[in-house]
Parts: structure tokens; sequence; C-alpha cells
């Protein structure tokens, strides 16, 4: 998750609440982003999130945990802090 954040410039809780269905193809180029509703930005507005490899290879080792969410915990649940002992231990899950 950190390494997410960091190479997206996503906030924290626009990165615990990222959802698979925001995840949107384009085959032109071979890739997708992710689109946050406004409702789970701090200005209100969609937010675009381009990923460039590093967080694409982290989206790409999410997939399959999760039918809902991107990052969980355990059992699907969703991370709620990436400071916290759920959110680490996702983290280092991770590797």
């Amino acid at each position: 998750m950190a390494l997410f954040k960091v190479n997206t410039g996503t906030r924290e809780q626009e990165v615990v609440c990222l959802r698979w269905n925001w995840e949107v193809s384009i085959p032109e180029l071979k890739t997708s982003v992710f689109v946050i509703p406004g409702g789970g930005v701090k200005n209100g507005e969609d937010r675009l999130v381009v990923m460039n490899a590093e967080a694409r290879a982290v989206i790409n080792r999410q997939r399959g945990s999760s039918p809902e969410y991107v990052f969980t915990y355990s059992k699907g649940q969703p991370v709620d802090r990436i400071n916290t002992g759920k959110g680490v231990r996702a983290l280092y899950a991770q590797f």
C-alpha cells in the first residue's frame, strides 16, 4: 500500500478504500487507471490515478485477493489505515 501511495500521489483514505470496479482499462496503451469517485476524494471531484510500473506491480500482486477491495486484511475485509497493525500486516503481505 505504501509503495502504491508513494508512486501515485494518492492520499491514505483513497488507497485503503480503492475498489476493483474503479479500475478502467485503456486497451490502446495496454494499461489501466483508477477513477476514484468524488465522494472518496478530499476536494469532492473524481480523481484519475495513473500508475507507473511500480504502482502497477503492486496492483498486480493484489489481483485475486478480494473481489471488491484492492487492499484487504483478511477474508476480504478492507484495511482502514495504513499505519495500523492491519495495514502494516497487509503491506508486508505484498512481499
